[in-house]
């Protein structure tokens, strides 16, 4: 469970997972919190809730390294048979767990935790939109639409997913690429009753770019059919000027239409450009071979705490 800057909503999500996992599995489970660089008292408060149940497993990291990354902390250090990712902001339903555990004990390595309904505003669900429709289109691989962070791991699943070396942060690619047998539940999201979001339209933005760079050579395609259907184009028009010249030599100069062609050509320069920067600057992230994480303290043992 990545945990940043949840502190109100502690609390009441750890009273409703203990209650649905003891019904689930008579007590044999634990939950793994990681703290992404909170600023507020969530560290404190998960601290307090492993003081009273020990199951309450706890990861800090050094600083905000994101979602995905918080995740695979997480999965990193768990120790079950199978393992379920959940926000920490009370829309996922913990009640919906057997709902996924179910579809595991039928064989799924992973289950994925469909919403029957975004409790979003109208501007956020149409951002959504927009992203898994570029998402699905581009990807090169093939998941399911409006999946949260809600969903299931076997153990198998969750080592690879674990030991994945990229860092280009994109948890759904992640869960379809591995290609392990999987299915899909519908889970209710409810409205956030505490706190706000810090997945921004910046961060969807970021994580976007990260889907084209990473798991698609598309944009790579485009800017080769850009760049041929403003050639052909421009080479039409340099025959028709050298025509009109020939023929008619006391003409002009057509001053307009080349500040017009250097304008058009500029501009597609630029973006072509833009293009190749994000896939260099994927390829920079990549060959540096960074950690995805740093973990600054975590208190997962039963006996002893570092």
């Amino acid at each position: 469970m990545p945990v940043h800057n949840e502190a109100p909503n502690l609390p009441e999500l750890s009273e409703r997972l203990t209650r649905v996992l003891d019904g689930l599995v008579s007590g044999d489970w634990e939950v793994i919190m990681v703290d992404d660089g909170s600023t507020d008292d969530s560290w404190e408060i998960m601290k307090g809730l492993r003081a009273g149940d020990r199951r309450f497993k706890l990861i800090r990291l050094s600083r905000n390294f994101g979602q995905y990354a918080a995740v695979m902390a997480g999965m990193a250090s768990a120790s079950g048979d199978c393992v379920v990712a959940m926000d920490a902001d009370t829309q996922e339903a913990p009640e919906d767990i057997p709902k996924l555990y179910e579809k595991f004990q039928e064989g799924y390595d992973i289950v994925y935790g469909i919403r029957d309904h975004r409790a979003d505003n109208p501007a956020r669900r149409f951002l959504t939109w927009v992203y898994w429709s570029i998402v699905a289109g581009l990807s090169g691989v093939r998941m399911p639409r409006n999946q949260g962070m809600f969903r299931l791991a076997s153990r198998r699943a969750a080592r690879v997913l674990s030991n994945l070396g990229d860092t280009a942060r994109f948890i759904d690619g992640a869960f379809a690429w591995v290609g392990f047998p999987s299915t899909t539940v519908t889970i209710t999201q409810s409205r956030r009753k505490r706190g706000r979001s810090s997945y921004t339209p910046r961060k969807m933005l970021r994580v976007l770019l990260n889907v084209l760079t990473t798991y698609s050579s598309a944009p790579l395609r485009l800017a080769s059919v850009l760049g041929l259907s403003f050639i052909l184009p421009a080479l039409g028009l340099a025959v028709y000027y050298i025509a009109l010249r020939i023929i008619y030599p006391d003409v002009p100069p057509g001053f307009t239409a080349t500040v017009i062609l250097i304008l058009l050509i500029g501009g597609l320069q630029m973006l072509l450009l833009g293009i190749i920067g994000e896939y260099i600057a994927t390829i920079f992230s990549e060959v540096k071979a960074r950690p995805p994480y740093i973990i600054m303290e975590a208190q997962i043992g039963q006996e002893e705490d570092r």
